[in-house]
């Protein structure tokens, strides 16, 4: 029996997909697969909205940067949870998350930059969960 490696079946569509786009792509994302769950009612599956914007606000963090001069700082994009009709709601938001270190010979701090978008709709009392994970090229700043 032998076993054929996932990446093994994808990379190939990828290079292919890459040579014939012609372009250069600033960064990478992947789809995040639907889920979609059944609650019991519409205030239940608001109240799982309400809990996932709870989660992604505690994971904010302002810009620190340790004893070593690695710098780490977490960011959130949205507009909260949202009403689009009767017994209807969505919650979307992007977390970034950044991680730079200083480069004294570049005389230079680079950051690297990757992210977390996700969509969360109810109809009722079904959950819809979609989205992408990703990351854009580096950026680079003066030293400080």
């Amino acid at each position: 029996m032998s076993f054929v490696k996932p990446w093994a079946t994808v990379a190939p569509g990828i290079v292919l997909w890459l040579a014939v786009s012609g372009s250069v792509m600033a960064g990478g994302a992947l789809p995040v697969l639907p889920v979609t769950e059944t609650l019991p009612d519409f205030a239940t599956c608001l109240a799982q909205l309400e809990g996932y914007a709870r989660e992604d606000q505690a994971q904010v963090m302002a810009r620190q940067t340790d004893a070593t001069g690695l710098i780490r700082e977490v960011t959130l994009e949205t507009v909260g949870v949202v009403s689009t009709a009767a017994a209807k709601a969505r919650y979307e938001a992007t977390l970034w998350f950044h991680a730079g270190r200083p480069d004294a010979a570049l005389k230079q701090v680079e950051t690297s930059h990757s992210y977390q978008s996700r969509s969360h709709t109810c109809d009722g009392g079904t959950l819809t969960t979609e989205g992408t994970d990703g990351y854009t090229l580096s950026t680079f700043d003066p030293l400080p």
